[in-house]
């Protein structure tokens, strides 16, 4: 198989098909020149392809034009080589590229040919060259067979004559012209493409040539070309003649180089090329009016239009326009003025525009108006400012001043009023008009001093002035109730609420203050009231409010009596208090009827005025005539008849001794406490106290704290004595005990995970769960606990706890925080009862480790 690396081009890999075109070379001719222009620039584009092959091409140029798609069919067999051709008139200095590229079958391009062109003079920009914005007229496509010494298919000589025997091989010749969109529609000159088609029908089945010229309507007929119809051809044979330009219609004709001298149809073709022009909607308006500028020209691209006539002056057109419409504002410089349209080549157009005087420079007025104050309170009269905006926009560019009035709803007009507007004024000029009081709804216009009589839009404001007036959250209450009072009035600042009705009766209102709530308290002065707002100006509005008597006015009663009176003289005066709920009485100074129930006895109990709603009395003595526990009743005088119960514990005429705990351990401290009723303690006395008796004198009543020796016996009963002045002597037993405590466990949560890293700060809770061992006496116990960290013990720290049913205790303790790494630590709980440890409890040891990220 043969790749076309064999015939010059570039090699495919032997595992893949070769490739079916490989560009070569691609050149201008001439490459530079420097000429009286428009100049011709012929491009030409190298290449090998494997035959047979359908090329889709189409020239692409470095200002962006492009041609239509050309289709070249190569027939044969094997490596050809062939040349691409076009060629581009410009008619002024350039610099550019043309380029081949490739559709189908593959797609890619060939190598640029670049081509310098510097223009000497001549006419430099008659419509037939190039533009200045670097658009060419590019025609006369071409392709075919690259041959040494010549060139084919309507681009080199006749060739060869036809074969032998056949001196007319060509039948009939058809020609056909059509213009080529390859630049914008309406450019001139414009571009045409020829198709010719021969009948070759009876023609040798051999490749033979055919001769043939291109005549044309302005009778200089070209020159002689040739185009190689195939072997094995058909009945038709179409080649495309170089491509021309024109600005005006006429045909083209195809003349055969044979013996007959064959022509084909005169291929019409017609070129519409509009000139140079401008045209104006209108030819006069006044400054902001605004007027269609339309520009033409098939010749060259349109590059501004400019007039002082207009703002802005200059007007720039996008590129490669020739027809362009847009519209203008006109300016404040009045008089006339030149438009004037320039293009890339050639002359420019003109047009003549007048900007008249304006009469009504100010083309609208709007007028706000917005409340100055606060708008959260309807608050009267109210205070509003106004502002107008006037449009300018058409108004010349110096100073001028306007004249204008304000009309107000209620009828009112200002006199005229003037504002200046300066030179280089923008669209808008703006003036405050002011601001105004008013207390009812309206609205505010402005009038320009213009022949128009322009007004604004009548700009609308609102007023709502709130009526003096007085509202109660509800109109009727009991005393010490609260009721909510709201005053409002728009026209005048609050001064004062009274009412008899509330406590205090006066309630003074500061500031300029027109809204206004409070809660008052409801007094005990029962009846109807009235509850009166006074104002500013002396006006005043006025309620009514009712208060209603508590039926009851105690809530609730609960007595405090002393829980256990031991060795007293009966019958014994027995203190009692009370804590009333009294949110039902007023708040002044009252009464409260009760009594004992077992007395049935009435007693008043007098409750101040700033009670609060609670109340905290000593009722009158109860008397209690014998030893034990009782019960006493007290009864409020109110129709509810409301009663409560306290109990009371009394021991008449015999000395006591009670120690505290009655269950203890060595080491552990004890109270002792001894009522002798009317005769004092002597002395208070154990053989298992540290201290073993200790003297009293003076007192009838003594409590003592003792500590139980760290030796006293493991378990048992031991007696405590306490002597009296008279002799007399009472006890009492306690019982001695190991500790109660069975196990500690120590409980650290959250503990680090092993060998993982934690984020830091980071918090370890600590607690323990102290177990009582099965003989360890149910109830509460005064114990100790020391925490040691890492060995190190911190000071003991004393703690209440209880054994119940469940012989387990929750000890809660503390929280360590963490903020660095701390590795190796160890953490225990030593518990124990008294000031000796010599029976304490240690919990196991909790050893973690905190590792931070």
């Amino acid at each position: 198989m043969t790749s076309l690396l064999a015939a010059g081009g570039m090699a495919a890999p032997a595992h893949a098909a070769a490739t079916p075109v490989a560009f070569s070379t691609a050149a201008a001719s001439p490459k530079t020149q420097t000429t009286t222009c428009p100049a011709t620039v012929k491009l030409a584009a190298k290449a090998k392809v494997r035959a047979p092959i359908a090329l889709k091409y189409q020239w692409v140029f470095s200002n962006g034009d492009k041609s239509a798609v050309k289709t070249y069919r190569v027939d044969g067999k094997d490596i050809r080589a062939i040349r691409l051709n076009t060629a581009i008139k410009v008619g002024s200095d350039a610099r550019g590229w043309g380029q081949v590229r490739l559709l189908g079958p593959v797609k890619k391009a060939s190598k640029r040919a670049s081509f310098s062109v510097t223009c000497t003079g001549g006419d430099n920009g008659g419509g037939t060259g190039g533009t200045a914005s670097g658009g060419w007229l590019h025609f006369g496509y071409g392709h075919g067979e690259d041959r040494p010494g010549g060139r084919d298919n309507g681009h080199g000589d006749p060739g060869t004559p036809p074969p032998p025997g056949e001196q007319n091989p060509v039948k009939a010749v058809t020609l056909k012209a059509e213009e080529r969109h390859t630049v914008q529609v309406e450019r001139c000159p414009m571009e045409f493409g020829l198709i010719a088609r021969f009948d070759v029908t009876g023609a040798p089945a051999g490749s033979f040539k055919i001769g043939y010229r291109v005549l044309s309507s302005d009778g200089a007929p070209g020159p002689w070309l040739s185009s190689t119809v195939p072997a094995g051809h058909g009945s038709t044979h179409k080649v495309e003649p170089p491509g021309f330009q024109a600005s005006a219609g006429g045909w083209r004709q195809i003349e055969v180089q044979q013996p007959n001298g064959l022509k084909s149809n005169q291929a019409a073709y017609k070129a519409e090329c509009t000139k140079p022009g401008i045209t104006l909607s209108k030819a006069s308006g006044h400054p902001g009016d605004k007027a269609t500028v339309t520009v033409v020209n098939s010749y060259a691209d349109i590059v501004s239009i400019v007039s002082d006539a207009f703002t802005p002056a200059e007007h720039k057109v996008p590129a490669g326009r020739r027809e362009y419409s847009f519209e203008a504002t006109v300016s404040g410089k009045v008089g006339p003025h030149e438009v004037r349209a320039n293009f890339s080549r050639g002359t420019d157009v003109k047009a003549a525009f007048t900007v008249e005087k304006d009469l009504n420079p100010v083309k609208g007025v709007s007028v706000t108006v917005e409340e100055s104050r606060g708008k959260d309170v309807k608050v009267c009269p109210k205070s509003f400012a106004g502002a107008a905006v006037f449009d300018v926009s058409g108004a010349p560019a110096e100073a001028f001043e306007i004249k204008y009035r304000v009309l107000a709803s209620d009828g009112t007009v200002s006199g005229w009023l003037g504002t200046s507007v300066p030179a280089n004024h923008d669209d808008t000029h703006k003036v405050d008009l002011g601001r105004f009081s008013t207390s009812t709804t309206g609205w505010r216009q402005v009038e320009v001093q213009q022949p128009n009589g322009l007004k604004s839009n009548q700009a609308a404001y609102k007023v709502e002035c709130t009526e003096p007036g007085i509202t109660l959250g509800r109109v009727t209450g009991k005393p010490g109730e609260k009721v909510k009072v709201t005053v409002v009035n728009g026209r005048s600042d609050i001064r004062t609420i009274t009412s008899e009705a509330f406590t205090p009766a006066a309630h003074t209102v500061g500031g300029s203050t027109r809204e206004y709530s409070f809660d008052a308290t409801v007094s005990a002065k029962v009846g109807a009231h009235e509850v009166k707002a006074l104002f500013a100006d002396n006006t005043s509005v006025k309620a009514t409010f009712t208060v209603e008597a508590d039926a009851n006015p105690v809530k609730s009663v609960t007595l405090d009596l002393p829980g256990y009176s031991g060795a007293v003289l009966c019958p014994k005066a027995v203190e009692v208090k009370a804590i009333m709920n009294v949110s039902g009485l007023p708040a002044v100074e009252s009464t409260i009827r009760y009594r004992y129930v077992e007395e049935n006895k009435w007693y008043e109990l007098q409750v101040p005025a700033n009670h609060a709603g609670t109340f905290r009395g000593t009722l009158a003595p109860f008397m209690v005539t014998k030893t034990g526990q009782g019960q006493v009743t007290i009864e409020i005088d109110q129709p509810n008849g409301l009663k409560t119960s306290g109990t009371y514990h009394v021991v008449c005429g015999t000395a006591t001794i009670v120690v505290d705990p009655p269950n203890a351990t060595a080491g552990q401290k004890v109270t002792v406490t001894v009522d002798g009723v009317d005769t004092e303690v002597s002395k208070i006395g154990a053989w298992v106290f540290k201290q073993p008796s200790t003297s009293h004198s003076g007192k009838t009543k003594v409590v003592q704290e003792a500590v139980l020796r760290d030796d006293a016996p493991p378990a048992g009963k031991q007696v405590v004595t306490a002597e009296l002045v008279n002799g007399a002597k009472v006890y009492v037993e306690i019982t001695l005990y190991r500790s109660p405590l069975a196990e500690v466990t120590l409980i650290s949560h959250p503990k680090p995970p092993l060998l993982s890293k934690v984020t830091c700060p980071y918090a370890i809770e600590h607690s323990a769960v102290l177990r009582f061992s099965e003989s360890a006496p149910k109830g509460s116990y005064k114990m100790k606990y020391v925490w040691v960290a890492n060995g190190v013990e911190e000071e003991p720290r004393e703690v209440a706890v209880n054994n119940g049913n469940s012989r387990e205790w929750i000890l809660r303790f503390g929280k360590e925080t963490f903020t660095s790494d701390a590795l190796a630590q160890v953490r225990q709980l030593r518990v124990f009862q008294g000031e000796g440890r010599g029976d304490s409890k240690d919990s196991a040891k909790q050893v973690f480790s905190v590792d931070c990220k």
